[in-house]
């Protein structure tokens, strides 16, 4: 109720109430179990059995329900949907109770009903009609096979298996069936040949009958192809409310969709499709849904029925020819030339032709026998193709809405039409209520500005960007700046977007020039011991910060103090353990017998070496330039906020933290500095280091790393000369046989 209330107020603008709406529901309910009651003729010659799956709510919670649907062919040829019961599963003991209900209804005898391999359906039908002959769908038998198959066998298995159903005779059939167990396919699969053989009494009866019967009941394609649209009409709902909601859904569709007459191909016709008043038949093209170009929806006739038709070849067709989405069988996709019909006796012959019918004219807009469509008709004629785009000028509109007319006045529905063009329905119907209203042009993108600025207001902010554009240089501070001295009170937003309307931007502010990094003096050396680094890194756990002194030449990991502090005081401890391990307080003490050193004298002998460090307070004091300039070493500064500058020391306080995680979870300061001291002895004489050929840190400081590099060179080259001397001789000593040496 509350899904037909919303509906009717979005499309036509109106209020129903609950009850009146609840008042037609059960009139139309009635409707159609008048019509579920109906009597039947006593002899069907043949009858189709199948089912969808639908979601229905059932006691708070939305479940899945069969809809049992049952599809005659009379003594006239036409076909009638008999029937549709809804039940909780599809059972062959579910089944029985329909075929009792039909035969109630006046259903005496049956002479072939067709059905899918449901366990227990055949025993069921000739429980109720002992002289039908039960046909099992082919395709349904076919993918159930296909479960067996590997994927990339599927093609090859599906053709030996076309080489059994589609054979000319039972005797043929038979043979197909045993040649199966010597091919290559039957013993990758020997499951197959028992699945066939099993239901083998249900699938040959078919081979009794002409071609042209053939291809109506080897399969349930016809009743799939009614299955296929109510499934479309069903899936858009999400579930139902109740099981009579169900009911009238499908009851109502089936009953503004008469069912025609089968043909020779598995298909239907509509009832009085394509006959003229005048006796002469006119042809029209099936409904091609997915074709690229789109036509006329007049020309290509009415889509109330079942005007799609399948292009089976041979006898029995492919094996994936079941009902595809547009309700045609799929085994090869129609032509998009017109098709004809044509009546010759009591069967329907369909022909793809030019579209012209006896005593009719050529249909205009359609395509031709492989032909392109007519550029004049249709929707290309309002150069649009494919889906309708959202926003469409009026005279679009109006033409889409003019082939929607054309299309209802030659017996179309409304959905049908959209469904084809490619257009929402909700959406057809607001164009021709604003149609009626002289509205159909769309408004200005954002609809009425309500919020929209005052002439006044526009004004104040183009004079204020005018004066204080150059002073404020932001967007915000404008916004603020009007309401500051009293003149507008707009948001930044709001300033900004008035702005880029008339192309106004603020000045850029200058950027600061890009830094470049100090090189290191020319006196300083690349070698161990002419330039150090060092950092501080903490330990959160432990709550103590570590300075750690670094060799930058040979990487060699020299000292590290471990506090709390990170003053002064740590560095100069650190520099002094440092030079002491070193061997360097000597020069020190060298350098300044008399106690002094004169830091203003240019002298390049003076420094002992190079400290290396960022800006921190403790690197940069006061203090540490005393000590430092009392042991002769010289510092240098790294850019402020450019960490890449120390890379040496970040790179091994990283390599600290990665390789050795158990130090982060280190909480007593002693333990902390037992482990460091192990770690220290494992990097620099056991770790191989990449930044220095991979040798060890020691043994680049000590000299040795040249030494090792040259050596594994060599190495390579005489495991490479001894590569090629064995692979030599071995082809020197392999026995070769020329022509002339053949006997």
């Amino acid at each position: 109720v509350r899904d037909i209330q919303s509906h009717l107020a979005d499309i036509y603008e109106i209020e129903v109430s609950a009850d009146l709406i609840s008042k037609i529901t059960d009139a139309i309910l009635e409707e159609v179990r008048e019509w579920q009651a109906r009597p039947l003729d006593p002899v069907w010659p043949v009858i189709f059995l199948d089912a969808i799956v639908c979601k229905v709510r059932d006691q708070g919670t939305v479940k899945n329900k069969a809809a049992d649907l049952a599809v005659g062919v009379g003594v006239d040829g036409k076909k009638e949907v008999l029937g549709i019961w809804v039940e909780h599963t599809e059972g062959a003991k579910f089944w029985l109770r329909v075929m009792n209900d039909l035969k109630a209804r006046g259903i005496e005898d049956v002479l072939i009903v067709v059905c899918d391999g449901l366990t227990g359906l055949p025993a069921a039908i000739e429980a109720v009609w002992p002289d039908a002959v039960v046909q099992t769908c082919i395709v349904h038998l076919t993918r159930a096979s296909l479960r067996w198959v590997n994927y990339k066998d599927r093609k090859r298995v599906a053709a030996q298996l076309k080489l059994i159903y589609g054979a000319p005779t039972e005797q043929a059939a038979r043979e197909a069936l045993d040649a199966w167990t010597d091919s290559e396919v039957g013993r990758q699969y020997p499951a197959i040949k028992r699945q066939w053989e099993a239901a083998w009494e249900h699938v040959i009866p078919f081979f009794a009958f002409p071609p042209e019967v053939r291809k109506v009941i080897y399969t349930t394609n016809m009743i799939e192809s009614i299955n296929y649209q109510l499934c479309k009409i069903t899936k858009t709902r999400g579930h139902f409310w109740f099981a009579p909601e169900l009911a009238i859904e499908i009851g109502v569709w089936i009953r503004q969709h008469l069912a025609g007459s089968p043909t020779h191909e598995g298909g239907s016709d509509h009832v009085g499709e394509g006959v003229r008043d005048d006796g002469s038949e006119q042809a029209f093209e099936a409904v091609l849904d997915a074709v690229a170009e789109v036509r006329d929806l007049v020309a290509t006739g009415p889509a109330g029925g079942h005007d799609r038709r399948s292009c089976l070849e041979g006898a029995g067709g492919p094996v994936d020819d079941h009902a595809d989405p547009d309700g045609r069988e799929a085994g090869r996709a129609c032509g998009a030339g017109g098709v004809q019909t044509r009546r010759e006796g009591s069967v329907s012959r369909l022909r793809a032709g030019a579209g012209q019918g006896r005593g009719g004219s050529p249909v205009r807009g359609l395509q031709g026998a492989r032909g392109e469509a007519d550029p004049g008709g249709g929707k290309r004629r309002l150069g649009l193709s494919g889906r309708v785009p959202r926003r469409v000028e009026q005279a679009t509109k109006t033409g889409l809405l003019e082939l929607v007319d054309g299309a209802v006045a030659a017996g179309w529905t409304v959905r049908d039409a959209c469904r084809v063009l490619e257009l929402g329905e909700i959406r057809t119907h607001r164009w021709m209520a604003r149609r009626r209203l002289g509205r159909l042009a769309d408004l200005r993108p954002g609809g009425s500005p309500m919020h929209g600025l005052l002439a006044w207001e526009v004004t104040e902010i183009m004079a204020l960007f005018d004066e204080w554009g150059e002073t404020d240089k932001s967007h915000r501070k404008l916004a603020h700046r009007g309401s500051y001295l009293d003149r507008v009170w707009v948001s930044p937003s709001t300033v900004r977007r008035v702005l880029s309307v008339a192309d106004k931007h603020f000045r850029p502010l200058p950027r600061p020039g890009k830094s470049v990094r100090k090189p290191f003096p020319d006196w300083a050396d690349y070698i161990p011991n002419s330039m150090w680094i060092y950092d501080t890194t903490h330990f959160t756990r432990a709550g103590m910060a570590v300075l750690i002194i670094e060799d930058l030449v040979s990487r060699k990991w020299i000292t590290e103090i471990v506090s709390f502090e990170e003053t002064s005081t740590q560095v100069e401890i650190a520099f002094t353990a440092a030079l002491d391990s070193e061997g360097l307080l000597a020069a020190v003490d060298a350098r300044h017998d008399d106690g002094t050193v004169d830091l203003g004298v240019d002298d390049e002998t003076r420094p002992i070496l190079l400290a290396v460090s960022d800006n921190g307070p403790q690197m940069t004091s006061g203090s540490t330039r005393e000590f430092m300039a009392m042991c002769a070493i010289a510092q240098h500064f790294g850019r402020p906020g450019t960490p890449t500058d120390q890379a040496w020391i970040e790179s091994l306080n990283g390599h600290l933290k990665l390789e050795y995680p158990h130090l982060l979870a280190i909480r007593d300061p002693q333990t902390l500095r037992a482990e460091l001291a192990v770690a220290r002895v494992h990097y620099n004489t056991i770790r191989l280091h990449a930044g220095i050929g991979y040798v060890t840190p020691d043994d680049e400081h000590n000299g040795r790393g040249e030494a090792i590099r040259k050596a594994r060179e060599a190495g390579l080259e005489q495991a490479r000369l001894q590569r090629l001397a064995h692979h030599r001789a071995g082809r020197d000593n392999e026995d070769t046989q020329g022509p002339d040496d053949v006997v």
